[in-house]
């Protein structure tokens, strides 16, 4: 115990030390000095209150929210990540391990890569000094758990009924849905739009060399599932059993989604421990809760172990000046759907446990898709699975649009600028990869 507190304190005293001169020009710029002669203050002191500790976290914290994430100052995330440490220090002298744990979370998702580092040692040391820490969270017996049959079986009706897994292209008319023939319409009524799309299964090509896959599918901004090149990974494995993340992660606090999706009114964010998003949202669900997903979280970053179980795809490295090069974790029961939107990164979306059904469209239909016009322009304002085709009559004339499933070992790529869609037939784990 008093070793752990020693070595947490040796860290404190290095994190003043990454306080350059140009960070402290940014906080004056940023209107924070007076936040950063505190923080100094305070790790300099011996004697501060747990009061003026938390006092200056609340501070730091609001500052985060005082503008838009991506406008937010790396000095204002280092700032949070300093306050965070500090408080988590306090704390944890005082046996409060789980609460140093999740201060320490905060700092790491949120405080930028200034001290993501010592961050990260911190949390190693945290828990080695707590047994429970090292245990894995307790979790509903068996018997208590209701049948998990309706959420882990894959559900091909969950997009429309006109698409079939094994078609190679279908219609997206109406019209397809009934076999019998429709009522004649009075001389006063208008038949209502039809869609015209015809769907067209992605191509797979098994292990395709760089030079096929630069040449025949990223150059020509073309879609492909590529089989073969993930398979070894333990990922496909070790993730199938919940134990295993509550074992590695279990204390640990992640950000989860709540809702049917993130433009949806009943949207929202919670930060839970990854053991409770698992026990409520994935293991024994009620009937009343909403869908949660654990998605486009940097959580390899966060929980570095779980980056061992994956291997960057070669294919990643192709047009990429490393300047971006992004991994997104994404957990979540059936039913999860990420409307339609596009990136200004390539994609590789690689499937580890359970299945996902993918839909895309060029990015030259951008009009077609009607961007919405607020700060999630990237967007479309059109629901796909049930399109209102009066609102939105241009969405029915796009000709063709891409359809597949994608299972455990194999990725898709959704090149820069593709709309898609995506949806969870199974319980699910993916991992997205952007660059580019």
């Amino acid at each position: 115990g008093e070793q752990r507190k020693k070595a947490l304190q040796n860290l404190r005293v290095g994190i003043c030390e990454l306080f350059d001169d140009e960070f402290k020009r940014d906080c004056s710029r940023q209107g924070q000095a007076r936040e950063l002669d505190i923080i100094l203050d305070l790790f300099s002191s011996s004697t501060a209150s747990f009061s003026e500790k938390n006092d200056i976290l609340l501070i730091t914290k609001q500052a985060l929210y005082s503008k838009h994430w991506k406008e937010i100052a790396e000095s204002s995330r280092g700032l949070y990540a300093a306050s965070c440490f500090l408080v988590a220090q306090d704390v944890f002298s005082q046996g409060e391990w789980k609460e140093a744990l999740r201060l320490l979370d905060l700092g790491i998702m949120m405080g930028g890569p200034l001290l993501v580092d010592v961050l990260h040692r911190s949390v190693e040391i945290v828990q080695q000094s707590s047994p429970k820490l090292r245990e894995k969270p307790t979790q509903t017996t068996p018997q208590q758990k209701k049948s998990r049959k309706d959420h882990d079986s894959p559900d091909f009706s969950s997009f429309s009924s006109t698409t079939s897994p094994s078609s190679s292209s279908s219609s997206l008319s109406s019209s397809a849905a009934s076999s019998s023939p429709s009522p004649s319409p009075s001389p006063l009524s208008s038949s209502p739009p039809q869609l015209k799309t015809k769907i067209q299964k992605i191509q797979r090509a098994k292990l395709p060399s760089l030079e096929s896959f630069y040449n025949n599918f990223l150059k020509q901004g073309k879609p492909v599932i590529i089989q073969g090149a993930f398979e070894s990974w333990p990922a496909l494995t070790k993730w199938k059993n919940s134990g295993y993340f509550l074992e590695v992660a279990g204390h640990r606090t992640v950000p989860v989604e709540v809702g049917s999706n993130y433009l949806a009114n009943d949207w929202g964010q919670q930060l839970m421990t990854f053991s409770d998003f698992i026990e409520k949202h994935i293991e024994n669900p009620s009937e009343n809760t909403p869908i949660g997903y654990l998605a486009q979280t940097q959580l390899l970053e966060q929980i570095p172990k779980l980056s061992e179980d994956i291997e960057r795809p070669f294919y990643t490295y192709m047009e990429n000046d490393e300047d971006i090069y992004i991994i997104n974790f994404w957990y979540g029961p059936k039913g999860t759907i990420t409307p339609c939107h596009f990136d200004p990164y390539h994609v590789l979306l690689v499937q580890t446990v359970g299945q996902k059904r993918v839909r895309l469209y060029d990015r030259k239909e951008k009009e077609r898709m009607y961007p919405r016009d607020d700060v999630m322009n990237n967007s479309s304002q059109v629901d796909i699975l049930n399109p209102d085709l009066v609102k939105y009559p241009l969405f029915g004339d796009i000709e063709a649009c891409y359809e597949d499933i994608i299972g455990p070992g194999e990725g898709v790529l959704i090149p820069r600028g593709m709309w898609h869609h995506v949806s969870s037939l199974s319980t699910s784990i993916s991992i997205s990869f952007w660059w580019g």
